[in-house]
């Protein structure tokens, strides 16, 4: 049984951490507000430039290394996975269920074909691939919010290079979708050959679209597009990443400052039995000596 000192250093303890965890959990709303915001921002865009990419790759004659035809077969050779993580830890499963995700990919690589390359965002990501021996070709860190524009381009630069010299033949983005403050969902997306939208598709989705005199010429404009819509389709997954992740965040502190909460009152009432306990064996002591001069 711990002394009441021990049981009082440690409900001091843990009274501290419970503090810490308020804190953290302040931050993390704070920053929630905004990188939800950035991500919401994110989605319009990556849509509208994924609808402007189906529409100009329906035109006849229109080709492009970087684009699949809908329905052709996924390109044969070495896959690349850029998996999006966190710099940071104290967020619950959210590092744990992406990396987890890229490695199932892994596996079901394993005996089919050569074995997925890995770019890494966040220093989690980067951590937890290295201690598996993972194929690490290229990692980002240093996020911030909201995400800079230059890591997007950078890392949609990375890929498209490594697509142009053959050092992969595909590639496929994890990361966590955010849902909303609770749930943040792993997903892996084919990004890139890019498979842009059916043109039905985008027309039932948002009516009717107007059309357009494209200048100098649609493959021209493609050429500049294709690079756009990869670089919109990254800083999208890197907008959500980090929106899920404050909100992972601040669930993970909210379950530890409760957790906390019961174990000081589990530790109190333990310190109040030792105390009234201590307390008895003394008036016992006092009443046993009292009887014993009263014998003399």
């Amino acid at each position: 049984m711990p002394a009441v000192a021990d049981l009082r250093r440690r409900i001091a303890n843990i009274r501290n951490v419970r503090q810490l965890a308020r804190a953290m959990k302040a931050v993390a709303a704070a920053r929630l507000a905004r990188a939800r915001a950035a991500a919401a921002a994110a989605r319009p865009y990556a849509g509208e430039i994924g609808g402007l990419l189906a529409r100009l790759a329906a035109a006849p004659g229109i080709e492009h290394p970087l684009l699949l035809p809908p329905g052709a077969p996924a390109p044969a050779g070495r896959r690349c996975l850029l998996v999006i993580a966190g710099d940071r830890g104290l967020a619950g499963g959210f590092n744990a269920a992406v990396v987890r995700a890229a490695l199932d990919m892994q596996k079901a690589r394993e005996g089919g074909g050569p074995a997925p390359a890995f770019i890494a965002v966040g220093r989690r990501a980067v951590t937890a691939l290295r201690f598996r021996g993972a194929d690490l070709r290229e990692t980002f860190t240093g996020l911030d919010d909201p995400v800079p524009p230059e890591l997007s381009r950078a890392v949609a630069a990375r890929l498209l290079d490594g697509l142009a010299a053959g050092e992969f033949a595909a590639v496929d983005l994890v990361y966590n979708r955010f849902v909303s403050v609770l749930v943040q969902r792993p997903a892996v997306e084919p990004l890139l050959p890019v498979v842009p939208p059916a043109p039905e598709d985008v027309e039932r989705r948002k009516g009717p679209q107007p059309l357009y005199i494209v200048e100098p010429s649609p493959q021209e404009v493609l050429g500049e597009l294709v690079p756009a819509y990869v670089t919109a389709r990254v800083h999208r997954a890197l907008a959500e990443s980090r929106a899920g992740e404050h909100a992972a965040r601040m669930a993970a502190m909210d379950a530890a400052v409760r957790n906390a909460g019961e174990a000081v009152d589990r530790l109190t009432r333990e310190l109040s039995r030792r105390r009234q306990q201590a307390i008895t064996m003394e008036i016992l002591d006092i009443v046993g000596g009292a009887a014993a001069i009263d014998n003399r």
